[in-house]
């Protein structure tokens, strides 16, 4: 297994002190600047420089990041998956290492900005947004490791009801909620455009489009294996397995839906806030 593998395996399931896990992290993203450099010019050649994934928080990105991390696609891309080492106030990153794969949470202006070299594909995955009000509450209030934002939302969460606290979710969401709509304009050559729901419902079609997008080809077998191992259930049990250990945790018991959660004053509000963007998504 390479070592920026192992590291970065290292500090999301092992290594639970965010004091030890963000130097571990830094210091995968450093070994990765060297082997990009490396691999550039040295090596088996590779299909694409680099693959960009996006999504808002609570979208589906734990997912792709499993998908592009799973030992077959790294081997069909020869990707290494970029750390999330970007937290408290150290700002967005301008550019990335050749031959990685890098998840984004940002607007399509944002990530056009990037310097990036070809060759290279990006797809974004969207999730209902009144959805992604309701797990982001619950992340947030009970289960989210405390980094950056986190402790002080959570003090904010926990003084207020449950209604209160998906008002206070939706006015503080908002603004990332509106920038997901700037991603249905970009090309569609460049990125290719997903919807969670859809992932979900059909995950061998999906999964094979986006993978075609990326330009890994797998057989049969190898993604019925893939499939099986990021599914929502396999994903699901391992994130479980981390939080019993006092692990970061990304997966509630139960589906987060804003139907079984929204009141009238949380539609009322949301539609206040983000205009037709349940409609833009694809979601009405």
């Amino acid at each position: 297994m390479p070592v920026t593998r192992r590291l970065s395996q290292l500090t999301s399931g092992v290594i639970q002190d965010e004091r030890i896990r963000m130097p571990a992290r830094l210091a995968g993203a450093a070994l990765l600047e060297i082997r990009g450099l490396a691999t550039e010019h040295h090596g088996r050649r590779r299909p694409l420089r680099n693959v960009y994934g996006a999504s808002m928080w609570k979208a589906g990105s734990q997912w792709a990041k499993a998908l592009f991390d799973h030992e077959i696609v790294a081997d069909a891309t020869g990707l290494a998956t970029y750390p999330q080492a970007v937290f408290n106030g150290r700002g967005l990153r301008n550019r990335f290492p050749a031959h990685c794969y890098v998840q984004l949470y940002l607007s399509y202006p944002d990530y056009a900005g990037l310097l990036k070299r070809p060759p290279y594909r990006a797809f974004y995955v969207a999730r209902d947004p009144r959805d992604i009000v309701v797990s982001w509450y619950f992340s947030m209030r009970d289960t989210h490791r405390e980094l950056g934002r986190v402790p002080d939302l959570r003090r904010e969460l926990r003084t207020l009801s449950f209604s209160d606290g998906l008002l206070f979710s939706i006015e503080d969401l908002a603004p990332s909620l509106n920038a997901m709509s700037t991603w249905l304009a970009a090309p569609s050559e460049e990125v290719a455009f997903f919807r969670l729901e859809e992932i979900r419902d059909d995950p061998e079609a999906e999964t094979r489009r986006l993978l075609s997008h990326c330009q890994v080809s797998l057989s049969d077998a190898q993604l019925d294996r893939v499939l099986r191992d990021t599914s929502r259930e396999a994903l699901r049990s391992k994130d479980l397995a981390a939080r019993s250990m006092g692990g970061e945790s990304h997966y509630r018991q139960e589906p987060s839906t804003h139907m079984k959660h929204f009141g009238p004053e949380h539609h009322e509000r949301f539609r206040e806030l983000t205009g037709d963007l349940v409609e833009q998504l694809g979601y009405a």
